[in-house]
């Protein structure tokens, strides 16, 4: 489920970061073509780590939130 940023009291510089994060979501993929690029394992497990650390360092803003981080597993679905 996407949520929206704007509902919870995190700050601008916050935002922009997970947003210019999430913007790289599926970059692994030659949607042209429909198939995975060429590094494209590496650049999911990237992106999935920058999100898990991203999700550890929102919860410690955030306490009375919870805050998890549900990995991509995209480039499993072309192999």
């Amino acid at each position: 489920m996407n949520l929206d940023l704007d509902d919870f009291p995190i700050s601008a510089a916050w935002k922009q970061r997970i947003e210019s994060w999430a913007e790289g979501y599926g970059e692994w993929l030659d949607l042209e073509r429909d198939e995975l690029q060429s590094d494209a394992v590496k650049a999911e497990e990237n992106f999935n780590r920058e999100g898990s650390l991203l999700s550890i360092e929102i919860q410690k803003d955030l306490p009375g939130y919870f805050i998890s981080y549900k990995a991509s597993h995209l480039s499993s679905l072309y192999k």
